[in-house]
């Protein structure tokens, strides 16, 4: 029930510091407005929203392909946008993207400076994965280097869950306290 109500990476990007992006702002804005529908695997019998999977696969995969066409290979905003965009197309069932949004996260930590978001955002792809332990790792190893009062709240949620599906209730409970 939390990650549906607070999830959504999308609402952590910096559009302003994107250069080129008037080149996909609609692709984005339809992504933004409809993340619900892909932001984690739905079932083919649970699928119940006014637009396909082939026509949200459609949209995502063309914003993806813009980026890819846009790049801006200094810019953590740029790789971050394009690791969501390729989680999204890996809970589109469109498997591929794994490695995709897998390597835009990592492409970050090589920039010369960096914030926590690139971890995070790959904890929820790993959790989305079904990778929890992976994903737990990566929280704490947020935890280990920020303190609890210069991160998002909303990270906490997602840590909070990935460590309910590890089987770690205890640590969820801190997460969820905090």
């Amino acid at each position: 029930i939390c990650t549906a109500l607070y999830a959504g990476e999308m609402r952590y990007i910096n559009y302003d510091d994107l250069q080129n992006f008037d080149a996909y702002e609609g692709e984005v804005i339809f992504t933004y407005n409809h993340q619900n529908q892909f932001e984690s695997y739905v079932l083919e019998d649970s699928w119940d929203y006014p637009y396909t999977r082939a026509e949200c696969v459609g949209v995502v995969k063309n914003l993806y392909n813009l980026l890819v066409e846009n790049v801006e290979p200094e810019n953590q905003e740029y790789w971050l946008l394009k690791g969501i965009v390729a989680s999204y197309l890996y809970n589109l069932d469109e498997m591929e993207y794994f490695v995709e949004a897998e390597n835009a996260f990592r492409a970050v930590q090589a920039l010369p400076s960096y914030d926590y978001r690139c971890l995070w955002f790959l904890a929820n792809h790993y959790m989305d994965s079904a990778l929890v332990i992976k994903s737990v790792g990566l929280f704490q190893n947020i935890f280990e280097v920020i303190p609890a009062e210069n991160l998002q709240p909303d990270i906490f949620i997602d840590y909070g869950l990935a460590a309910y599906l590890a089987r770690m209730p205890m640590t969820a409970k801190y997460a969820y306290d905090l």
